[in-house]
């Protein structure tokens, strides 16, 4: 009777994780991770309640308030839920995010931290940069008037992210200063160490932004 108790119980257990499984991966082919975060709209049915997004530039969930109604399905009821649905997601797209940032790096010769920043392609034949920025080897680059002349922004925090130091072009005293980097966001006035940040922006005057 104990060896059939036995059995049973380990049959149920597996069909337990067999359903979570199941769930899992049905959870995961129904959610878009890639989506814009969506607060969705109030209504009556819901009250509004903290989610977690996943934020696919940074590859961290993050927490937002849900309205309660409408929204995407890049919404998740918990942090650990949301890196579960999402890591193998994210994990498909890094090699292509990777080489497309080591490409702009290379394209703009960058002195300037590009990691938080999104790669933007170009084409020379037409004039598609934004303002201050030139088309090279299809990536738009700032110009060195252009981010030495941005103020600037230290960022925020990401769930499990830190802060570091960085240093950028202050035109008013035409010189490099530390700041603290929150790790995401941010602006192209951001350079890893002081030498960069002067062997970019030390030849500039003082001009307005």
């Amino acid at each position: 009777k104990q060896s059939s108790t036995f059995y049973i119980c380990r049959m149920e257990a597996r069909f337990v994780v067999f359903l979570s499984l199941l769930c899992h991966s049905a959870l995961s082919a129904d959610v878009d991770c890639f989506a814009a975060r969506d607060p969705g709209t109030t209504c009556s049915e819901n009250s509004s309640s903290r989610m977690f997004y996943y934020l696919p530039r940074l590859g961290t969930c993050q927490p937002f308030m849900y309205q309660g109604c409408g929204g995407n399905s890049n919404r998740f009821s918990s942090l650990q839920e949301c890196r579960s649905a999402c890591t193998n997601a994210q994990a498909q797209r890094d090699s292509e995010s990777t080489d497309e940032t080591v490409q702009m790096k290379s394209a703009c010769s960058a002195t300037y931290d590009t990691d938080h920043l999104t790669p933007v392609r170009c084409s020379s034949a037409a004039n598609t940069c934004p303002q201050g920025h030139n088309c090279t080897q299809s990536f738009c680059c700032p110009t060195a008037n252009y981010l030495c002349n941005l103020t600037y922004d230290s960022g925020k925090f990401a769930v499990g992210g830190e802060k570091s130091d960085k240093y950028f072009w202050v035109p008013k005293y035409t010189t490099c200063m530390r700041f603290s980097f929150y790790g995401t966001l941010g602006n192209a006035n951001n350079f890893p160490n002081y030498n960069s940040c002067m062997a970019t922006c030390g030849n500039q005057t003082r001009t307005a932004n």
